[in-house]
C-alpha cells in the first residue's frame, strides 16, 4: 500500500514543479538562441558582404 500511495503523489508532485521550470526556462533560452544566432548570422553576412565588395572594387 505504501509503494502504491508513493507513486501518485510523486507523479503528482514532479510534473507539477517541473512545468513551472521548463516553461518559464525554455522560451527565454531559445529567445537567447534565437537572438544569439539571428544576430551572430547578421554580423557575419556583413563581415563577408563587405570583405566581398572590398574585393570587387579592387
Amino acid at each position: 500500500m505504501s509503494v502504491q500511495v508513493d507513486r501518485p503523489i510523486t507523479g503528482k508532485l514532479m510534473p507539477i514543479s517541473m512545468q513551472p521550470e521548463t516553461s518559464v526556462q525554455l522560451p527565454k533560452l531559445t529567445a537567447r538562441l534565437d537572438f544569439d544566432t539571428i544576430f551572430g548570422v547578421t554580423t557575419m553576412l556583413v563581415i563577408w558582404g563587405s570583405f566581398i565588395l572590398t574585393l570587387v572594387q579592387l
